[in-house]
């Protein structure tokens, strides 16, 4: 329960930070007529839908099992998190590179440039609370991996989605200012077409690790290896299991787990369905997020069995 309230604070701290954020962007890029400012309002204005979307995918996500749907629809969070990412290359790097490169072919002055800057401290300041909220929230899933892998292996989509966006906001922030604070240091106007195409650039490069991961966890994980180990090893200790043949997991949800297995049971197990209960009872006490089992005797099992009987 707290992985999820942890998810949903996160998501609410980049629409809050976001939205703000957008609103005096969009200002100070009306009354200096910056391209980068323009671009980095349209950054905070797709961050800001994004957390809606991933909103939306949370709540559908939790939609129970129907006939249509036995498994529940827990992938619902990882098709709202591909929309996201499409939604940051075409929205924010789209726009973003193009009016970069209109700004390029024609510059413009920059009036009461002072606006800017004033702008992007604070959407500094915003970002890095947002982004420490996120930051906060992967790190407690990391253990002995690095952040990147923690990234790589996470199931839960929400919390790196929205890390990766502000990593890319903040990244924005310190190009735009670069850019602008030396374009009016050495009149150079054309920095400003300069930074909205880097910008444009930053969110492509998110955009598309975003998509990977997502498409990933649509196509179906399996958990991670050490888990796996995990949960292998306990099945192999459990009563009348003499080895496993086949063992497969796959993420229905970021908390929702499919296990199936084939096992050879010891010829002298008299009552393997008893044990395959009794397996089933253990693995959901010790493994919470494994929410659909389906473990069956293998046929070498069951002629053993057959046999014993006569």
């Amino acid at each position: 329960m707290k992985r999820k309230e942890g998810s949903l604070l996160v998501i609410f701290a980049a629409i809050v930070a976001n939205v703000v954020i957008m609103v005096a962007k969009y200002t100070a890029a009306i009354l200096t007529g910056s391209s980068a400012m323009l671009s980095e309002a349209v950054h905070s204005t797709v961050d800001s839908l994004d957390g809606f979307f991933l909103l939306i995918g949370k709540r559908r996500s939790r939609t129970p099992p129907d006939t249509l749907h036995p498994f529940g629809y827990g992938k619902a969070l990882y098709f709202w998190s591909l929309i996201v990412s499409i939604f940051v290359f075409a929205a924010g790097g789209g726009i973003s590179l193009y009016e970069g490169v209109s700004r390029l072919l024609a510059p413009q002055e920059i009036r009461d440039i002072k606006w800017n800057f004033a702008v992007l401290a604070v959407a500094f300041a915003s970002e890095s609370v947002s982004f420490f909220f996120a930051l906060r929230e992967v790190r407690s899933r990391q253990g002995a991996r690095s952040l990147w892998q923690t990234i790589q292996v996470s199931k839960d989509p929400t919390a790196f989605t929205i890390l990766l966006e502000d990593a890319a906001a903040l990244s924005g922030l310190v190009i735009a200012f670069a850019a602008l604070g030396v374009g009016y240091l050495y009149d150079v106007p054309s920095l400003d077409g300069v930074a909205s195409v880097l910008i444009a650039l930053v969110l492509f490069s998110t955009a598309i690790v975003l998509a990977r991961e997502s498409n990933a966890l649509l196509l179906g994980e399996s958990v991670d290896p050490h888990q796996l180990a995990r949960i292998r090893a306990h099945m192999e200790v459990a009563h009348g299991v003499d080895h496993i043949d086949s063992l497969l997991t796959m993420h229905l949800g970021p908390h929702e787990v499919l296990l199936t297995a084939e096992l050879t049971f010891a010829p002298g197990c008299a009552e393997v369905v008893t044990a395959i209960a009794e397996l089933e009872r253990s693995l959901r006490d010790s493994f919470p997020d494994l929410t659909r089992i389906f473990i069956k005797p293998s046929a070498d099992s069951v002629v053993a069995k057959a046999r014993s009987a006569r």
